[in-house]
């Protein structure tokens, strides 16, 4: 019975998914965003309407908390001019990327009021997770698509550009003052708007575990986030300006320390970045 209800709510989501009447989601506000993104998960709470039986009441609620979490899901930005919603119109490894969404989505707890007769169930969606089950794991194929994301333009210094080694075992980019979007693809760029960092240099195992980044509004913050990663000596960087919202352009001495330092220590490939933001 309880296989048949989750079909049958699993099936009632992809209708609102793929259906013509499908509901425009907006981007999400930076506050949103934020929270989302320096938390590591969404979650919601569904509510069914009261003078209903348990049974109903929990399912009506289990059915609004996965809608309110993919009305989330949908709004949260790819990179400065595309959000989920968009990716979905443009590209259909989007489209299958809700399928695995939707699975990950976990109960995070459940209550019938048996006065009103109404039940609230929470929903969560973790945005990275050392699990397969994060919104990393299930859109890193989206990210590594030549629709929606140039791979191309990445920077290779020459070898005598990067002997200029500098010590470092992490990344910290101070972004504070600026009007800069945490989002699921943000990049680092040199002043020539070569890639210096993004989703194609991190290992996808790490991509899933801890996203493009960290994002808090404390250096001190960064700092111990970092440290209990096991790097102690990161490389702080100030951003020179943003490109679109999402992406943090770094003066090219600086974009020269990041891959100098990276080439003794690889941690781009791990995702041991920071942004400082706001």
């Amino acid at each position: 019975m309880k296989r048949n209800i989750n079909q049958q709510i699993y099936l009632f989501l992809m209708l609102i998914i793929f259906s013509c009447s499908l509901v425009h989601a907006d981007y999400l506000n930076y506050d949103q965003a934020y929270e989302i993104f320096n938390k590591g998960y969404i979650e919601v709470t569904g509510t069914s309407e009261e003078n209903q039986s348990r049974y109903r009441a929990l399912r009506s609620a289990t059915v609004n908390a996965q809608r309110d979490l993919l009305e989330q899901f949908k709004g949260l930005t790819i990179t400065g001019s595309s959000t989920v919603e968009i990716g979905m119109l443009e590209e259909d490894k989007v489209k299958t990327s809700v399928e695995g969404f939707l699975r990950g989505a976990q109960k995070c707890g459940e209550r019938y009021d048996t006065t009103h007769r109404y039940a609230e169930v929470c929903m969560r969606l973790n945005l990275r997770s050392k699990g397969q089950k994060s919104i990393y794991k299930n859109i890193f194929p989206i990210l590594q698509s030549e629709k929606i994301i140039s791979s191309d333009n990445q920077w290779k210094p020459s070898n005598k550009n990067s002997l200029h080694q500098k010590n470092g075992d992490s990344l910290i980019i101070d972004i504070k003052g600026q009007n800069f979007m945490p989002a699921l693809n943000n990049r680092i760029l040199n002043e020539k708007e070569n890639i210096i960092y993004g989703p194609s240099h991190v290992i996808a195992s790490k991509l899933a575990e801890k996203g493009i980044a960290g994002f808090t509004n404390s250096l001190d913050k960064a700092k111990a986030q970092l440290k209990s990663w096991a790097c102690k000596n990161p490389l702080i960087i100030k951003a020179y300006k943003i490109k679109n919202k999402t992406d943090v352009i770094i003066r090219q001495d600086d974009a020269l320390k990041v891959v100098s330092t990276d080439q003794k220590s690889n941690y781009l490939a791990q995702a041991n970045v920071f942004f400082v933001i706001r």
